[in-house]
C-alpha cells in the first residue's frame, strides 16, 4: 500500500486540474449561428486569472458561432437587477474570430474587455445589444455557486446548466451541464481528521455508491482527479480532499481532512490546503511572487490537543510589506460569507474574551526578529496583561502545515484592523473610528475628533481645567501605559509608524492606543542602554520613525504637571511589577519552552535561508545554539533595562533620589497608581517628591479600615501620599 500511495502522489501531479481540450469537431459543432452569451461565472475565486490586474474576477464568456469573424465594437452589454440597469459599451476594435470566444471581466474597471459593472446575486438578466436589437439574453438563476459556472451545454446551444469545471475560452460541449442545482451528499471518511500514533488506512464512501474523486496535494478535486477505489494508506502528514460526483447533480462540497502521524510537540496545529498554482504559479502564485492583498481560496483546519475544532474554506493572502519577502512568509486568513462561515468561531487566546474573528494572521516573527527569537513581539504584547487595560493582539504559537508539508513555527495572531474592535468590543463598524500612523491614516470612521484633540493639547494653557478636558478626550492612563511599554522595550521602529488608535464615536468615546509590532524591541533595533524618554519626546527628528509631529502629543502632555507626575510614578511601579526582571525572564523561558521541542524542525526547514534587503542580508538561525544566543540577548535586556530607565528618568525630569517603598496587606491587594501589587508583601523603587496614588481591593468578606503610612493613620480609601524617604505602607482590612 505504501507503493500505491507513492504512485498516486506521482500521478496526481500529472492529472490534477486537467481539463480535457475539445477537439475541432466538437468545437465547430455549433447548435446556432450568431453571437451568444455562452457562459458566466459569479463568485469566482480561482478560475481564469486576469493577468491585466492580477485578479480572479467574475466573467462573462461571449461566443461567436458564425463561420466568419465579427466586430462587436459599440455593442452594449446590459446588466439588469431589480433596482437598476447598467449599460456598458464594448470598446472599439473588439473582434471575435469565427467559432472563437471573448472573455469580459465583470470587475467595474470599464476598460478594454473589463466591463463597467460587477456581477452579484442581485444581477438577474444579461443582454447583448447591437444598435438597440437584442442579439442574446440570459435570465440568471438565483442559485449561483462559488467557482461553478452557468452556461450553454453546447456552444450557442439552447440548453443551459451548471459546470463544476468551468471552461472559459473553451468549448462547453466537452462536458455535461448539470441542470439540477442540487448537490450530492458529501463523502464520508472512515477516520476523523487529527493525530494518530501509527500508519492508518483511510476509507472514503458515498451514498448510493456514487463516484468519489480525491487529491492529496491540496488541490481542489474535480472529475479528473484520482478516482477512489482502494483505502488510502497514510504514514506521514497528509491532507485528503474529496468530492462525490455523478451525471445528475452538482458534485458535493469538498471535504478536507488532515491526518498527522506522530507530530513533534504539542502546540496547536494549523493546516492550510490550496491549489499549488495559487501559491506557486509563475504569474499569479501569491507565494512565488510575494503578492500581498491578493486572495486565493484555501481550506483552514485548526487542531488543539489533537482534536480538530475548526474546518472551513477561507481567503488566503500574503501579509506584510517587509515580511512578504521573507523566505518563510506571513499569511492573512479571512472568512468569506460566500464560503458558508462568516467568522472563525473559537476562543483562540486564553487571555482574551473574543471568540469570533473575521480575519487572523499567521506570522513567524516580524522583521528582523523573524531571523532571531521569533517571539519578541509576543513577549512585549502580553507582559502587561492582568495589570493594565491596554488593547493588544491575542497571539499563540502554532505549527503550520501547508498542503501537507511542515511549514514551521508561526504565531497565530489577531489582525489589527476594524474587525479587531468588533471582535473585542460590542460595537459595529459604523460606531467607531480607527486610525493608524502618526499622520492619522484612516482605517475606518473619521479623523476630525483626533485632529481637534491634538490641536487643543498643542495650543491650550497647561492648567488643571484644561487637563480635565483632556481626560474627556483621551484615555490618559491607556496612553501612559502604551508609552511606558514602548519606552521599556526600546522600540525605535515607532512612533511615526507602527501605531494604531481608536475611539467610540459617541459623546463618551475616548481615544485609546493598541499595541502593535514590537519586533524591533528588546535589544533588537536599539541596545538596552537606549534613552527612550529622550527619543520619544524629542522636538527634533533623530530618526525617520520619530519626527517632531510623532512626538508632539507626549511632549505636550508632559507640560501638564498632573500627567507628568502620574507618568513618572506609573513607570516606577510598572518597572517594579510588570517589567520586573525576574518576571520578564520567566516569561522569556515560557516563550522558549513552547517552541523548543519543534525548533530543530524549524531550523531544518528554514535555517540559513537568506533575506536580502536594503538593510543588509538576514539569515534564519542555523542551530539551537545560535537561537539560544539570541534569546540570551533578551534575558540580558530584561535584567538591565529597569535600572537604565530609572537613571534616564532621573536625568530627564531632574528628579531627586530614589526611595524604597514597601507595601503590606494581608486581607487585600494594594494598587499604586492603578497598578496592582501582586504580592502581600512587596518592596520596590520609586521617586521621592513625586505623589503616589494608593488604592485597595479587599479579599472576599473583608472591609477596608485604614492606611498606616510610616506609623501615620489615614482613613481615605483612595489616598495620595508624597514620600521623601524610604517608607512602609500597610493597608489594614477587617
Amino acid at each position: 500500500m505504501k507503493v500505491y500511495k507513492i504512485l498516486l502522489s506521482t500521478l496526481i501531479i500529472l492529472i490534477i486540474f486537467f481539463t480535457p481540450s475539445c477537439n475541432n469537431t466538437s468545437c465547430d459543432d455549433t447548435i446556432n449561428k450568431g453571437v451568444f452569451i455562452n457562459e458566466i461565472l459569479i463568485n469566482n475565486s480561482c478560475i481564469s486569472f486576469d493577468s491585466d490586474y492580477g485578479k480572479f474576477s467574475d466573467w462573462i464568456e461571449v461566443y461567436n458561432g458564425n463561420p466568419e469573424k465579427i466586430n462587436i465594437s459599440g455593442w452594449e452589454l446590459h446588466a439588469v437587477s431589480s433596482k437598476k440597469k447598467i449599460s456598458w459599451i464594448i470598446p472599439s476594435e473588439t473582434v471575435i474570430q469565427a467559432k472563437d470566444y471573448l472573455i469580459i471581466r465583470a470587475d467595474k474597471r470599464d476598460t478594454l474587455n473589463h466591463a463597467s459593472f460587477k456581477l452579484n446575486k442581485s444581477t438577474r438578466i444579461l443582454k447583448l445589444v447591437n444598435k438597440g436589437r437584442t442579439e442574446d439574453s440570459l435570465i440568471i438563476p438565483k442559485q449561483q455557486f462559488i467557482n461553478i459556472s452557468y452556461g450553454r451545454e453546447n456552444n450557442g446551444g439552447n440548453k443551459w446548466g451548471y459546470f463544476y469545471t468551468p471552461s472559459p475560452e473553451k468549448c462547453n460541449s466537452s462536458q455535461l451541464a448539470v441542470t439540477n442545482f442540487k448537490r450530492n451528499e458529501e463523502p464520508v471518511f472512515s477516520l476523523n481528521a487529527g493525530i494518530y500514533k501509527n500508519t492508518i488506512s483511510l476509507e472514503i464512501s458515498s451514498k448510493n455508491s456514487n463516484e468519489i474523486r480525491y487529491t492529496i496535494d491540496g488541490s481542489r478535486p474535480n472529475n479528473s482527479s484520482i478516482k477512489y477505489e482502494h483505502p488510502i494508506v497514510i504514514n506521514e502528514m497528509t491532507s485528503v480532499r474529496a468530492i462525490v460526483i455523478n451525471d445528475y447533480n452538482l458534485p458535493s462540497k469538498i471535504v478536507s481532512n488532515s491526518y498527522f502521524i506522530n507530530p513533534i510537540g504539542d502546540l496547536p496545529i494549523v493546516s492550510l490546503t490550496t491549489d499549488k498554482s495559487s501559491l506557486w504559479d509563475a504569474e499569479y502564485g501569491i507565494y512565488e511572487n510575494s503578492l500581498i492583498k491578493e486572495k486565493r481560496l484555501a481550506n483552514f483546519e485548526y487542531f488543539e490537543k489533537g482534536k480538530r475544532v475548526l474546518n472551513q474554506e477561507i481567503d488566503l493572502s500574503i501579509h506584510g510589506n517587509v515580511a512578504k519577502n521573507h523566505p518563510q512568509k506571513a499569511f492573512k486568513i479571512s472568512t468569506n460569507k460566500n464560503y458558508d462561515e462568516d467568522f472563525f468561531n473559537h476562543q483562540f487566546f486564553n487571555n482574551k474574551n473574543a471568540d469570533a474573528f473575521k480575519s487572523l494572521l499567521l506570522r513567524a516573527g516580524g522583521h528582523a526578529d523573524h531571523f532571531y527569537t521569533q517571539f519578541r513581539d509576543e513577549l512585549g504584547q502580553h507582559l502587561h496583561v492582568g495589570f493594565t487595560k491596554l488593547d493588544f493582539q491575542g497571539s499563540r504559537p502554532i505549527v503550520l502545515y501547508l498542503n501537507g508539508n511542515f511549514w514551521g513555527i508561526y504565531n497565530l495572531k489577531e489582525k489589527l484592523n476594524a474587525d479587531y474592535i468588533t471582535s473585542n468590543y460590542d460595537l459595529k463598524k459604523d460606531e467607531f473610528s480607527m486610525l493608524e500612523q502618526a499622520w492619522q491614516e484612516i482605517k475606518t470612521g473619521k479623523r476630525k475628533d483626533y485632529i481637534e484633540m491634538l490641536n487643543f493639547i498643542d495650543s491650550c494653557e497647561k492648567i488643571d481645567e484644561n487637563y480635565k478636558k483632556v481626560e474627556t478626550l483621551m484615555d490618559v492612563y491607556n496612553f501612559m501605559d502604551y508609552n511606558i511599554l514602548q519606552i521599556y522595550v526600546a522600540n525605535i521602529d515607532w512612533p511615526n509608524w507602527n501605531i494604531k488608535y481608536w475611539k467610540e464615536d459617541s459623546e463618551y468615546g475616548k481615544w485609546k492606543w493598541i499595541i502593535t509590532d514590537l519586533d524591533f524591541g528588546f535589544d533588537e533595533g536599539a541596545r538596552v542602554t537606549k534613552n527612550m524618554i529622550e527619543y520619544a519626546t524629542s522636538p527634533t527628528q533623530t530618526r525617520s520613525t520619530n519626527p517632531p509631529a510623532s512626538t508632539l502629543l507626549l511632549r505636550k502632555l508632559f507640560e501638564f504637571e498632573d500627567f507628568k507626575d502620574e507618568f513618572i510614578q506609573r513607570m516606577a511601579v510598572s518597572l517594579n511589577v510588570i517589567y520586573n526582571s525576574d518576571r520578564v525572564v520567566n516569561r522569556i523561558e515560557e516563550e522558549k519552552s513552547w517552541r523548543k521541542e519543534i525548533m530543530p524542525e524549524e531550523i531544518k526547514k528554514w535555517g540559513g535561508k537568506v533575506f536580502k534587503s536594503k538593510w543588509g542580508d538576514f539569515a534564519v538561525v542555523k542551530s539551537i545554539k545560535e537561537w539560544e544566543k539570541h534569546i540570551e540577548r533578551v534575558r540580558i535586556f530584561a535584567r538591565k533595562r529597569p535600572e537604565i530607565i530609572f537613571k534616564n528618568f532621573k536625568i530627564h525630569f531632574n528628579l531627586n533620589s530614589e526611595i524604597t517603598v514597601s507595601t503590606e496587606s494581608n486581607d487585600g491587594f494594594v494598587f499604586i497608581n492603578s497598578i496592582k501589587i501582586p504580592k502581600v508583601n512587596n518592596s520596590g523603587k520609586y521617586f521621592s517628591g513625586i505623589p503616589l496614588r494608593l488604592g485597595i481591593k479587599e479579599k472576599l468578606g473583608k472591609k477596608f479600615s485604614h492606611w498606616n503610612v510610616n506609623g501615620e493613620i489615614f482613613k481615605e480609601r483612595n489616598l495620595i501620599v508624597n514620600l521623601e524617604s524610604n517608607s512602609t505602607i500597610i493597608a489594614v482590612c477587617n
